[in-house]
């Protein structure tokens, strides 16, 4: 009898190890893949230049890689290939692609092609079949699972759980664990070497659990050819699309509506890969109130995307509700998936099939179609009208009655009203128009297409209602892929926004329109500098145009060549403002990445000024020691350069002191304290120089202060950088301080 009992214990003991093999598969799998998108998106910046174009390029090929492999396992499940066959071929590809990325990674191609072509193109290169064949690892191993001899077989979608769980370990490792430590070339080996491992483990769970070859007699039974209807797989597409949709929204504001810090894209990333994690696992999730209330909360995510255009509440606040909001929308997107999920295993190629297609065209028409065709953060809004299409489908036709009409009126009069009877904060307005988009959206449950309806006149109507709602005039809104720009009209002057950074401002009047303002104030250190008779600069580079302002400085003698990323920029300061039109100097102006460009130039200058730091998007290559020493090759012998570093969450300025140690270079600061009624804004210029002689004359003449404070902050080169120490965590919780509730 114990006999019995103990080979009872170890078959039990080796099921348990079966499938715990086969998580660990499908989790490092998973996990390579999120992490080889990290990796090599930070490799490619340096190349390119523009972080938000550059993810965006990545972002493009990483699901369209990701679609090819869904279509791949689909192919192989449909075909009913035989698994001894399939196992070499699986092999063969890891290892082919294991020497390819050996190879690649790490290997700069310079092709001529677009830049979004030319991104795509080098990835394809770089690490295509080692990611094609990762994304295939999840589906096709939840197929595995299928045709195996483990009990687990009858509920496969446990792995995509396990999958999600690979990805969200994967994107929290890596800004609070790799980055910090590693540089990327460590970080490539230790993927490499992640990779390797995972081969061997193929080659484990391959030789250890025992599959049927005969697939039709496990999956294939008398329903099998019944075709999935197409009100299904619809759905499938349009709740995939919208959760990835809600999530590259919510990204796009973080980043350059309300914090311009590039990472922040990992924690909506996050979240939308915990939805995946909670709702797949073994014992489903979702809160009742998500389930049960989605209608009233969808009334409330919408009134909010107005409230972030009007910014009503601090970062922080503005924050979590993002993030709440994209919480709920995913789960309930994942719900709804989860609960439209097919019975019939023969069915699970097809189901992941549209989930990849949905999230590949959501990601696309976010964020390539959508900065071309729209002037605000609309995507945002769109997430919920695709929520709002796909629960219309299948559902019974109802007849609309006029008191249901009303709903949707009275909700475009209180977003017209409410702005003219609460022109700022108001505590008791803020409650009453929640409680009117809660009360309203609430209807919508018992009618679904005045839901789909209502969705559609917001749509319409919000470029009017972000107009209106404005109590800046403002005009020349436009969007691209590097942000939004807006010139705003308000007390005297015009000015240039991009999010929510000022780019710089003019006076209306023409008498006043020479003199600059905000940053370039003649009272700013720049200022000083650029006025003083101490120095004399005959050629001067600046990267970063704005309204042009710092040209106001610019005398007959001089050259001043323009380095500016986005030609946007460009045109909105000689249309809009008159600073280039009124200089004397000789102007040159060249678009496209500051490194790139100059690096293929011959030039030498006197003074290099980079003021890329304060707005959106921040270049954090422009700012490595890679970087510095590639301005010093183009300084003249007494040269210097001075950076602009004013920036509300970052302290840069500990980041520019380390480098300037390692290069070698004479390091001073200066600041400025802000005086609105003058629009002089408080600024922090760093500048350094290699000449002793130029260094003590903004040392001793100019007062430029030289910075005594220890700084055990690690250099940033293009192989390392970390912003996690350079946070402004003091900003945030002093805007929360600052922030009135109760105020009316």
């Amino acid at each position: 009898m114990k006999i019995i009992k103990y080979f009872i214990r170890l078959a039990t003991m080796m099921r348990l190890q079966k499938i715990f093999l086969f998580r660990t598969v499908i989790f490092i799998s998973a996990f390579l893949l999120f992490q080889i998108e990290l990796i090599i998106s930070k490799l490619f910046l340096p190349r390119f230049g523009g972080s938000y174009l550059v993810w965006g390029g990545c972002v493009a090929f990483f699901q369209g890689a990701l679609l090819a492999g869904y279509i791949y396992a689909h192919g192989i499940i449909k075909r009913r290939i035989n698994i001894d066959v399939y196992k070499n071929l699986h092999l063969l590809i890891m290892a082919v692609s294991y020497f390819l990325a050996q190879f690649m990674l790490g290997y700069d191609m310079q092709l001529r092609l677009p830049f979004a072509i030319n991104i795509f193109v080098q990835l394809c290169f770089v690490i295509g079949p080692a990611f094609f064949i990762l994304s295939t690892t999840s589906i096709l191993g939840q197929w595995w699972l299928v045709i195996s001899d483990l009990p687990q077989k009858e509920n496969p979608y446990l792995l995509y759980a396990v999958s999600n769980a690979g990805s969200f370990a994967a994107l929290l490792s890596y800004p609070f664990l790799f980055e910090p430590i590693f540089d990327l070339k460590t970080q490539v080996l230790l993927w490499k070497i992640g990779y390797l491992f995972l081969f061997f483990l193929h080659l484990f769970l391959f030789r250890l659990v025992s599959f049927n070859n005969n697939i039709d007699s496990l999956v294939y039974g008398p329903d099998s050819q019944k075709d999935i209807r197409t009100e299904e797989k619809a759905k499938w597409f349009l709740f995939s699309a919208a959760a990835v949709v809600m999530f590259l929204a919510v990204t796009n504001i973080v980043t350059y509506e309300v914090a311009p810090l590039p990472l922040l894209w990992v924690i909506p990333l996050a979240i939308y890969l915990l939805s995946f994690m909670l709702i797949f696992k073994e014992t489903s999730w979702c809160p009742a109130w998500i389930k049960e209330k989605f209608f009233v909360l969808s009334g409330i995510i919408v009134l909010f995307f107005f409230f972030m255009e009007l910014r009503v509440f601090p970062f922080p606040f503005t924050f979590l509700f993002l993030m709440a909001s994209l919480f709920i929308v995913c789960m309930f997107c994942n719900y709804k998936l989860y609960s439209l999920r097919p019975k019939a295993k023969h069915n699970l190629a097809d189901f992941y099939l549209f989930i990849a297609w949905g999230g590949f065209c959501g990601g696309i028409f976010t964020a390539w179609i959508l900065p071309l065709i729209s002037s605000t953060a609309i995507e945002y809004l769109f997430a919920i009208f695709i929520i709002s299409l796909a629960v219309n489908i299948g559902e019974e036709k109802k007849s609309l009655k006029l008191f249901n009409l009303r709903l949707v009126i009275y909700l475009v009069l209180v977003l017209l009203l409410w702005p003219n009877y609460f022109k700022h904060y108001h505590v008791f307005g803020i409650a009453g128009i929640f409680f009117i988009f809660a009360y309203l959206f609430s209807q919508f449950s018992q009618q679904k297409r005045l839901f789909f309806i209502t969705m559609i006149l917001i749509l319409i109507f919000t470029p009017i209602l972000d107009l209106y709602w404005h109590t800046d005039k403002f005009f020349w809104p436009h969007r691209n892929y590097y942000g939004i720009y807006r010139v705003v009209y308000r007390r005297g002057v015009k000015a240039l926004m991009h999010g929510t950074t000022l780019h710089g401002a003019q006076y209306i009047k023409r008498e006043k329109s020479s003199e600059p303002l905000t940053y370039y104030h003649p009272k700013t250190p720049i200022g000083e500098l650029l006025s003083s008779k101490e120095f004399v600069f005959k050629d001067v580079a600046v990267i970063g145009l704005g309204t042009g302002s710092s040209v106001s400085y610019a005398r007959e003698y001089q050259r001043w060549d323009f380095y500016e990323l986005d030609k946007a920029v460009y045109d909105i300061a000689v249309s809009q403002f008159s600073y280039i039109e009124k200089s004397k100097a000789k102007l040159g102006f060249i678009t496209g990445d500051a490194r790139i460009r100059m690096s293929a130039s011959k030039k030498k200058y006197d003074f290099i000024l980079i003021d890329a730091f304060s707005g959106d998007s921040i270049p954090f290559h422009l700012l490595t020691t890679e970087a510095i020493m590639l301005y010093k090759k183009h300084l003249k012998e007494n040269g210097m350069i001075v950076f602009h570093l004013s920036n509300r969450y970052l302290s840069l300025e500990r980041v520019l002191i380390s480098n300037a140690n390692v290069v070698g270079a004479y390091s001073c600061r200066k600041e400025n304290q802000a005086n609105e009624e003058i629009y002089l804004f408080a600024t922090l210029w760093v500048a350094l120089t290699w000449s002793r002689a130029s260094f003590e004359k903004l040392a001793w003449k100019l007062h430029w202060n030289i910075s005594m404070e220890k700084n055990n902050l690690l250099p940033w080169r293009d192989t390392y950088m970390n912003i996690l120490p350079i946070l402004k965590f003091d900003y945030l919780l002093n805007s929360i301080k600052r922030f009135m509730p109760f105020y009316w």
